[in-house]
């Protein structure tokens, strides 16, 4: 019996599913450096990318805020709601080959994150609770970081 690559043709390319990047393949991991915030401080996060089992593609999220806004999304809670907060319209530019870098097995990715497109400036004060969900493609599913914990006074 042979196993060949499932292909699709979408939108005229071939996509190979075993391209797909998928949670096993990366490690997600959210941090913040001040967990106590002033009202109307932005908190800013910072996030690994690491590669844990192959050489995948992952999106340029450290040089470009519509693609962190748009393919990393960064929920906030409290009391287990989302925070209520305005939201600002973001919508992806073009993505191309130039869009993308390759991290070797071992290798990682490091960006910061403000919150974009939420307004996180506009918190109230008490404390939430933070993740990411980051989409190293577009087709891909997210991938859930850890949770960190964080105080608006």
């Amino acid at each position: 019996m042979r196993i060949g690559t499932l292909r699709f043709l979408v939108a005229g390319t071939a996509l190979s599913l075993c391209q797909l990047v998928s949670a096993g393949d990366l490690l997600v991991t959210l941090s913040l450096a001040t967990p106590v915030l002033k009202r109307g401080e932005v908190p800013h996060f910072a996030v690994t990318v690491h590669s844990t089992t192959r050489t995948v593609r992952v999106l340029r999220f450290q040089s470009r805020g519509d693609l962190r806004a748009n393919y990393a999304e960064l929920r906030v809670t409290k009391d287990d709601e989302n925070a209520h907060v305005p939201v600002m319209i973001s919508d992806p530019g073009p993505i191309d080959e130039q869009a993308f870098v390759e991290l070797k097995k071992g290798e990682e990715l490091h960006f910061e994150h403000d919150g974009s497109p939420l307004v996180l400036s506009e918190l109230p004060p008490g404390t939430y609770s933070a993740v990411l969900l980051l989409q190293p493609d577009a087709r891909s599913e997210p991938i859930r970081s850890n949770e960190v914990t964080f105080r608006v006074q």
